[in-house]
């Protein structure tokens, strides 16, 4: 029998966002979230990918963000 469990402090626009990766792949999140844990378990671990220095700044991270969603108002 399986359990619910539940992940405190995620945005729920991570939360969506996560949602729909899960649905792109055909997958529920249940089954999402293991193929992304387990598949990582290569010489790139999460560990060693969350204590790597950051390639931009959070303000350059929120402006990047920000013009890809105006691009894509654009589009539609």
């Amino acid at each position: 029998m399986e359990t619910v469990k539940t992940i405190k402090g995620v945005k729920e626009e991570d939360w969506e966002t996560f949602r729909k990766m899960a649905k792109q792949h055909k997958m529920n999140m249940g089954k999402f979230f293991s193929r992304l844990v387990h598949k990582n378990q290569s010489p790139m671990t999460w560990e060693r990918l969350l204590s790597m220095p950051k390639l931009i700044s959070d303000h350059e991270a929120e402006d990047m963000i920000k013009r890809a969603r105006a691009m894509r108002k654009d589009l539609v």
